[in-house]
């Protein structure tokens, strides 16, 4: 006798608030439609998994795979970069899922106990109890977030159930989420201080700051600044001090006529950065300080030597 193998499809998707319990949250758009994700923040996604070749299958275990920019997918746990799975305030991690999508076509199957369709925890839902009958479909709904140090503003991310790990035989419908990190806010220090000290004191995401008149400092172990910035120090004073101090992707950096500085080990600028120090002073001091970005305007030698004469004046 011919083993009957299942196969599944992926029929539609749709995601979702995290601010309810398995059937009363909120949606963020309608079924298989895309959606813009702020970093950082809780969010859920639901699948509907058809049968498609007759046969039943039992035990399932449904994998969440990520996809950023198109570079491949990867598996999503409770330590994956990108997306991570993020501990739920609404929902327990194995309750069985009920049947809200609608493109799914005979028996459906939630799962039950502690291995129904829902993960908070590890990026995986089902298991002992996802016994999908043949032609049937399954609901799985996965709690999770967009880290912001592993995405940039705009980024493309693809999220897709698989089973076990093993990618479906048919994706119908895909989510495309396009990732959002300028939850904008801006700090002035005019004539004032603004100040981060400590360890690993950070600022991230979509900054504007101004130290007009004022002085912006950060100060401690591994002392960042990460993510969409445009730095004023004019004619203020802005300096991030310590141990693997840094600045990293998309800024814009001005020091007319302040002074800006990075000092400390390793101290770094990483990435597309826009800097200017017309009639002031921009200076990286430290053990293996060093600039990697993508200069606006000459080649990084010629900003490199503009920068080194401006730092002796």
């Amino acid at each position: 006798m011919t083993a009957c193998t299942a196969a599944w499809n992926q029929k539609s998707f749709r995601g979702r608030n995290d601010d309810g319990n398995e059937t009363t949250a909120t949606w963020k758009a309608n079924q298989s439609v895309n959606w813009t994700q702020a970093v950082d923040q809780n969010f859920r996604v639901r699948f509907e998994a058809q049968e498609t070749a007759g046969c039943a299958d039992n035990n399932k275990v449904w994998q969440l795979q990520y996809n950023l920019n198109a570079a491949g997918w990867v598996t999503v746990n409770a330590s994956s970069s990108v997306v991570r799975s993020s501990a739920s305030p609404n929902v327990t991690d194995g309750v069985s899922t009920t049947n809200q999508l609608t493109a799914g076509t005979g028996t459906f199957q939630g799962g039950s106990g502690t291995t129904g369709g829902f993960d908070e925890v590890n990026g995986a839902a089902g298991g002992s109890t996802m016994d999908v009958a043949a032609s049937g479909h399954s609901e799985c709904e996965f709690c999770v977030q967009i880290r912001s140090a592993d995405v940039a503003n705009n980024d493309t991310v693809q999220l897709r159930a698989t089973d076990n790990g093993t990618a479906f035989a048919a994706y119908d419908a895909t989510p495309s989420i396009t990732v959002s990190e300028l939850t904008q806010y801006t700090m002035n220090a005019e004539p004032g201080a603004f100040t981060l000290t400590g360890v690993n004191t950070d600022d991230d995401r979509a900054l504007i700051l101004n130290a007009a008149f004022g002085s912006f400092t950060l100060t401690g172990f591994a002392a960042d600044l990460a993510k969409g910035y445009t730095l004023n120090a004019e004619p203020g004073v802005f300096a991030l001090t310590g141990l693997a101090a840094e600045i990293l992707a998309t800024r814009l950096l001005n020091a007319e006529p302040g002074s800006f500085i990075l000092a400390g080990n390793d101290a770094e600028l990483l990435r597309s950065l826009v800097v200017n120090a017309a009639a002031g002073s921009f200076v990286l001091s430290g053990s293996a300080a060093g600039l990697t970005y993508t200069p606006v305007g000459g080649t990084t030698s010629s900003w490199l030597v503009r920068a080194r004469r401006r730092a002796r004046r």
